[in-house]
């Protein structure tokens, strides 16, 4: 059985600048038999870090779509199954036995994997859009699977082929963390500008677009901080809603800043 994981699996881990968190990373998932790494442009040794685990160390500047990275990195696979996963994730021990019946059973074509979402080294968020956070991780490497969406990439799975898995979680460092403090906005703006100058582009008109700027932020958080017992979380899961809300306000702002001065 063990055999037959090792063999039918790769993992694609993408990467930029991160020496510290990589080799977590890697380590927890040293069980997986082909190894493939994508760096977007790292400045430190990350990459250095990687070859350590593997000799699939690719390079692939980032050119502002997350989904051509990631399909890079799958043309790359060659085994049966794909498991994905970012340099500042881990797995836990018991998700290569877990993973193995999910992979023998054969029954779904993808599987959708909790993730903890840490603010600081102990501390994660239970609750609001943050938990259980489900995110497809593990499918199988069929010649119609490939990501598309610049930002938020998503693959072309038909849900009803997929299923959430809540007993196998992913564990997201906080080293990168957006909600630990308000002044960690900052690290937003790099998908603000991506999306926003997407939205810009799209057939919306400015009116539409200013009223999402108002509107979508108190939307989001109501939902996350009271429908999803975000409260549950204290002022950690109050913050945490509010920054998604500023986030969401500000890539539609940034959108009509675009279309003003014709970015």
């Amino acid at each position: 059985m063990q055999k037959k994981l090792v063999n039918n699996i790769s993992l694609i881990v993408l990467a930029k600048n991160e020496e510290i968190n990589i080799k977590s990373c890697l380590e927890s998932l040293k069980w997986v038999g082909d190894i493939i790494v994508v760096d977007t442009g790292s400045t430190d040794g990350t990459m250095e870090v990687a070859k350590r685990y593997t000799d699939k160390v690719y390079s692939f500047p980032f050119n502002g779509s997350f989904a051509e990275v990631r399909n890079f990195g799958l043309s790359k696979v060659k085994s049966d199954w794909v498991l994905v996963l970012d340099a500042d994730e881990t797995l836990p021990a018991d998700a290569q036995e877990k993973i193995n019946k999910l992979i023998t059973s054969d029954e779904y074509d993808g599987y959708w994997f909790a993730r903890r979402n840490y603010i600081n080294e102990k501390k994660y968020l239970k609750y609001g859009y943050f938990y259980p956070d489900f995110q497809l991780r593990l499918f199988k490497n069929t010649s119609n699977v490939s990501y598309c969406g610049k930002i938020h990439e998503c693959l072309t799975i038909p849900k009803e082929k997929t299923k959430e898995v809540k007993d196998i979680e992913i564990f997201h460092n906080f080293s990168h963390t957006k909600y630990d403090s308000f002044f960690h906005f900052s690290r937003f703006y790099s998908y603000i500008r991506i999306e926003g100058k997407e939205i810009s582009r799209s057939n919306a008109s400015d009116f539409y677009i200013l009223k999402e700027s108002i509107t979508l932020p108190l939307v989001h958080i109501w939902k996350s901080f009271i429908q999803k017992y975000g409260y549950k979380d204290g002022y950690a899961g109050l913050r945490a809603a509010v920054l998604w809300g500023m986030y969401e306000s500000t890539r539609y702002l940034y959108a009509l800043y675009v279309r003003i001065r014709k970015i």
